[in-house]
């Protein structure tokens, strides 16, 4: 996670040998991110957030 001028970008990366398909990440705050080159958004609510991941999957996600 990096933040510059008060913007968080964040990457995400699923192993292979991992079980589950969904991520929470957390973190402070309830904020919107992009996910870069997916054409969708999360909301992060109370500090956290939700996504799936297919293997190998990488997400990189820039707050709003």
């Amino acid at each position: 996670m990096r933040r510059r001028n008060r913007k968080t970008a964040m990457v995400a990366v699923r192993e292979a040998d991992g079980t589950g398909k969904n991520a929470n990440i957390f973190l402070s705050g309830s904020r919107t991110f992009s996910v870069l080159g997916e054409g969708r958004t999360v909301q992060a609510k109370a500090g956290s957030f939700t996504d799936d991941f297919d293997r190998y999957a990488v997400h990189i996600y820039l707050e709003q």
